[in-house]
């Protein structure tokens, strides 16, 4: 019983080897026909990825420009402050050049925020040439941009300090000629001591005055420094990024033909047996 077995096995073996020989023998004589519709397919997917227009993308790294304020921050008052908040630069540079711009639809435009005041800039175009001039342009408007608004600060500044010095000088005069007509303008009575106490008040106020007047001359003197005006730190080159994507079309095209070849021919091996079946019958 045990040699029946031994040789049930052998038996099948020698199928299993006649069938793979047999298969192989297929395969070998149908090579031209799997060829031939790998080839086409295969070139039906260069054509494909050919169609699909190369993608460059280059990044920017910009800082955005600080100056010292004590007007927006209260429990650390001489903290730096950003000329615009990165949301707000953010917002308007997208607005600018996703929405107003009369640029080509394949131009793309991403703006990260990063560290707190680093603004990392990702643009996307169909060539180099238009993706050095588009990053190019995202950079110098924001740069023209926060250049402007510190222009505004500063001028905003020498008005106000301009302000502070005319109430400080009038404050000066009434110390120094404290009259019933301008001490009326303070709606005091003519009594001593309502005039002594309102005399305390104008030296106070004198001295709040003095020093709003020097914080905004500290501004002043930060939005007019290099620290304060935004930078850009780095750059690169525009880069293919979709390459990945246009091999992976050739490829999957590749494997695609191959698997349709296999069926092709199986499927006339299939029809070739079924007839010569039938006809014997």
């Amino acid at each position: 019983m045990h040699n029946n077995q031994t040789q049930i096995k052998k038996n099948i073996n020698y199928d299993e080897e006649i069938f793979f020989l047999d298969l192989v023998r297929f395969l070998i004589d149908s090579k031209k026909i799997i060829a031939l519709i790998t080839i086409v397919v295969t070139i039906f997917g260069l054509i494909l990825s050919f169609q699909i227009p190369w993608k460059y993308q280059s990044i920017a790294y910009l800082e955005i420009g600080r100056y010292e304020s004590s007007a927006t921050d209260l429990i650390n008052p001489y903290s730096p402050q950003l000329i615009e908040p990165m949301d707000i630069t953010v917002q308007e540079t997208s607005i600018q050049f996703n929405y107003d711009n009369d640029s080509k639809n394949d131009s793309e435009i991403k703006i990260i925020a990063q560290e707190g005041r680093i603004l990392k800039i990702l643009t996307t175009t169909s060539s180099i040439k238009s993706n050095q001039q588009l990053a190019d342009d995202v950079i110098t408007f924001i740069l023209n941009r926060h250049s402007s608004l510190i222009d505004i600060m500063i001028d905003k500044s020498i008005t106000e300090i301009e302000n502070l010095d005319n109430k400080i000088k009038y404050l000066d005069s009434l110390m120094e000629n404290p009259s019933d007509t301008q001490i009326n303008n303070f709606d005091v009575s003519h009594d001593n001591t309502v005039k002594i106490q309102n005399l305390i008040d104008i030296v106070f106020k004198q001295a709040s005055l003095a020093n709003e007047r020097r914080e905004l001359e500290t501004q002043k003197k930060s939005l007019m420094i290099d620290q304060t005006i935004t930078k850009l730190l780095k750059k690169s080159d525009a880069q293919k990024i979709n390459s990945f994507q246009k091999n992976l079309i050739i490829l999957f095209s590749f494997f695609a033909g191959i698997f349709l070849s296999l069926i092709t021919v199986f499927a006339i091996s299939y029809k070739e047996f079924a007839k010569n079946k039938l006809e014997k019958y």
